[in-house]
């Protein structure tokens, strides 16, 4: 059966189409012009990796005071014997926690049986 336009007009402004939300006017607008400003601007972020990048600089200026600095930190033998026994401990924990975490919570019995008639 073959219908021309105006049979196909009739037949679309037939159907019962849903009326839109109330809101939806106010929710378009919502997402688009009265859209909260963002956090920080432009210039603020500009600013914000300026100082960034300038407290890395530093950090990568200080770096040869800092190893001579954990060089004598780690030069004394309390620092090393501490460190040593913080990183069995560290060691130990994750080694217990893999042996017990990736356990499966149950054995599967019959894993290797085949059901009846399959």
């Amino acid at each position: 059966m073959r219908f021309d336009d105006d049979a196909l007009d009739e037949a679309l402004f037939a159907l019962p189409l849903a009326e839109p939300p109330h809101d939806l006017r106010a929710s378009i607008f919502a997402a688009t012009i009265w859209r909260e400003a963002p956090a920080i601007s432009v210039p603020e972020g500009i600013a914000l990796a300026s100082i960034a990048a300038a407290l890395a600089w530093i950090a990568v200026l200080m770096l040869p005071q800092l190893g001579a600095t954990l060089a004598n930190a780690f030069s004394n033998f309390a620092v090393l014997s501490w460190l040593s026994w913080l990183g069995l401990g560290a060691a130990a924990t994750i080694g217990a926690a893999a042996l017990t975490e990736f356990q499966p919570t149950r054995a599967s019995a019959q894993a290797g049986k085949t059901t009846p008639g399959g």
